[in-house]
């Protein structure tokens, strides 16, 4: 049988994380927006409208600037914890590392003073790294572990053959005589809080992690290879700037006399300047 909500699409964390940022680019967006309203409420006059929205207008070009520069910030730090995180997952898919080489990696990188937000650090990482490992064993996709895959698995995470009855009877905590994925991260979770379990399980060392990243090198450009490593993320970062900055100020010169133009050729033509700029804008 078919679940009416285990298909079709499902959507990803950072579906989240981007309506959080479309929604705090709206409140910017207020900043100026709403003095204009209430100015053109008013019956001012133009320049009277533009003189009153002066300072409304310098706010919303600073909290602008902050919230850019926030964003970047926010994007290095964001990429790298996800990379981190994506060569762990991709070394448990490849069976280079164990279980428990994933599980030091939650409780040795998450951060954080308060005890409820470093739990829900540990159990956002954990999530992501059980997943493919439960795939891993999950031979039958049925999207649970039967005491047979559930065996080989313990295995891994160091139990002895005798003690695999007594760990899937913890494991199961519906009883259904199935493991899923939320009972595994559960029991993972309370593994990975357990020095002597952690000390026991099987692991890989710290050199065959990060095997893979010495193995495939990004690319670096043809005037940049000859420097040392951070010599070359300095060039990259002022090169981005530079870029970016070029970008911000084309946008600044041309973007009111290009709106100006279009909303001329719509009047000229007798057609709505929207459809003029629907069309013509993206080229």
């Amino acid at each position: 049988s078919v679940s009416a909500c285990g298909g079709a699409i499902s959507y990803q964390p950072a579906i989240k994380k981007s309506c959080f940022i479309m929604l705090l680019t709206t409140v910017l967006y207020l900043v100026i927006q709403v003095p204009a309203t209430l100015e053109e409420g008013k019956g001012s006059t133009t320049k009277e409208q533009g003189k009153a929205e002066h300072q409304p207008a310098l706010i919303g070009l600073g909290c602008c600037i902050a919230a850019f520069v926030g964003y970047l910030a926010w994007c290095v730090l964001d990429a790298s914890e996800d990379k981190q995180l994506a060569e762990v997952i991709k070394g448990i898919e490849g069976k280079r590392i164990t279980i428990a080489a994933a599980l030091e990696f939650v409780l040795h990188t998450s951060s954080g003073k308060d005890q409820t937000l470093l739990r829900t650090e540990q159990m956002k990482r954990l999530k992501a790294i059980v997943k493919p490992f439960f795939k891993r064993f999950d031979n039958d996709n049925s999207k649970t572990l039967s005491r047979t895959e559930a065996g080989r698995m313990l295995g891994e995470l160091g139990y002895r053959h005798d003690q695999s009855t007594k760990i899937f009877a913890e494991l199961d905590v519906n009883k259904d005589n199935a493991v899923s994925l939320s009972e595994l991260t559960d029991h993972l979770f309370e593994f990975m809080k357990d020095p002597e379990r952690m000390r026991e399980a099987p692991k890989v060392s710290d050199r065959d992690l990060t095997a893979d990243e010495d193995e495939e090198e990004e690319e670096v450009p043809e005037d940049l290879a000859s420097l040392s490593p951070r010599e070359q993320r300095k060039r990259v970062i002022f090169r981005s700037m530079w870029m970016m900055g070029l970008g911000t100020a084309l946008v600044l010169v041309f973007s009111d006399p290009m709106v100006d133009c279009l909303s001329e050729w719509g009047n000229r033509l007798g057609i709505s300047p929207f459809y003029i700029s629907f069309v013509l804008a993206p080229f």
